[in-house]
């Protein structure tokens, strides 16, 4: 099949060409051709490369993949649940400051978000 020339003005092929292009040649060879050195066909041959494993290597790399998916997630938490008692903590401090000021405590439940048994433990 012939694909249509998608020139630019200035003569070069524009990135469309270039990916229709890719996309015929892509099952062609299992090493990526200097023509397609573009950033932005990185995915399409990334998932090419992917295709050309065996059934044994896909379904390693589905469980490396897998695994590594699981530790970015149980980072996210850890960072997460940081971030709120570094933030319980914060409230805290804040509300002993505000206690030994003299405020009094309705206003320091307003402001830190603490229980008014939170803040009179304090």
């Amino acid at each position: 099949m012939e694909l249509p020339k998608l020139a630019s003005e200035r003569g070069r092929e524009d990135f469309g060409n270039l990916f229709l292009r890719a996309m015929r040649d892509i099952g062609k060879s299992r090493t990526r051709q200097k023509e397609y050195a573009n950033k932005r066909l990185d995915t399409l041959f990334d998932a090419s490369s992917y295709n050309h494993l065996t059934d044994e290597e896909q379904n390693n790399c589905d469980r490396n993949m897998t695994t590594v998916e699981d530790l970015m997630d149980y980072a996210k938490v850890l960072g997460e649940e940081g971030r709120e008692e570094g933030k319980a903590e914060r409230s805290i401090e804040i509300a002993r400051t505000l206690l030994s000021l003299g405020v009094d405590i309705a206003t320091i439940v307003k402001s830190t978000g603490l229980s008014e048994k939170e803040i009179k433990a304090l």
